[in-house]
């Protein structure tokens, strides 16, 4: 079985949005190639950003995260919102993203503005093999959301799963298999992930000797609701088994509540299954003593 027929299994019907990737057409058994420029506002995003305590900086990192774990599983995906946040300073940058994680190992997928200043990113750093001649790695999404207009707002769909043949990670935007992660590259993960992320994470370099007004998402808190705030739904993961599922407990990770923020909602039933709005706008007052 093929890693598109592996998809079309597990679930047939993709959220069909209006957002789209800028594409070229590249001759056969070649990929796009991506000349980086520090302003663009990047998309998608593959990552080996590590999440938990063991490999971000407190002190320049900042993240709202749910997360699902205490079990082994081949994949995961999400619905996320798009928007291009305020990023203050060139060596800061907000993006949103899913991931997975094991040991030492993670790897993920999602929209980015600015450079990260840590782990590797895109095509810049070996693992990642492309394998769509359309769509480049740190390309761009065309529109982005609009903060209160309903009718604006633009959202994309990723999953990465493993594949049960060649044990590889897949990674997948709306509807497009862009590449993925060699099962060879991981000493932990070549068979499950022990944990799952969906969410966000800001650079804070406190470069003026405070807190950044870099802005996680839209720049609004998640009570601010639909149309101002940034949300991911319809989280589901791919369980041992590789059966896709609804978590049954997803707990949240927010590093600086003053500042940036998640609140988790949902259930099984609703059309947006499990899902969260997060964000802030960084250096208000409240959160400058923080």
């Amino acid at each position: 079985m093929s890693p598109g027929e592996e998809i079309e299994a597990m679930e047939p019907g993709i959220e069909n949005t209006q957002l789209m990737l800028k594409t070229v057409n590249c001759p056969e058994k070649t990929i796009p190639i991506l000349r980086t420029r520090i302003s663009d506002f990047h998309a998608p995003t593959s990552s080996n950003f590590n999440p938990n305590e063991l490999d971000f900086d407190p002190n320049q990192t900042e993240v709202a995260l749910a997360y699902a774990d205490g079990d082994t599983y081949t994949g995961l995906d999400a619905v996320i919102s798009v928007w291009n946040p305020k990023v203050a300073v060139l060596a800061e940058s907000s993006g949103s993203f899913i991931w997975a994680q094991s040991n030492s190992n993670s790897f993920g997928g999602g929209w980015m503005n600015d450079n990260f200043n840590t782990g590797c990113y895109n095509l810049r750093c070996a693992g990642f093999v492309q394998t769509n001649s359309d769509f480049p790695i740190g390309g761009i999404f065309t529109p982005v959301s609009r903060i209160g207009d309903p009718q604006g707002q633009y959202s994309i769909y990723l999953r990465i799963f493993k594949d049960k043949g060649g044990g590889n990670w897949w990674l997948i935007v709306q509807e497009e298999l862009l590449g993925y992660w060699p099962s060879t590259i991981f000493s932990g993960m070549a068979e499950r992930a022990e944990r799952l992320f969906w969410g966000s994470k800001i650079i804070n370099t406190k470069k003026f000797g405070r807190h950044t007004l870099t802005e996680m998402g839209s720049g609004h808190f998640p009570w601010d609701g639909f149309s101002r705030s940034s949300f991911i739904r319809n989280l589901k993961l791919i369980d041992d088994g590789y059966a896709l599922r609804i978590p049954n407990i997803v707990s949240k990770i927010v590093t600086n509540g003053k500042c940036y923020d998640l609140s988790v909602g949902g259930g099984p039933a609703g059309d947006w299954g499990i899902f969260f709005y997060y964000g802030g706008f960084g250096g208000w007052y409240g959160c400058q003593n923080t």
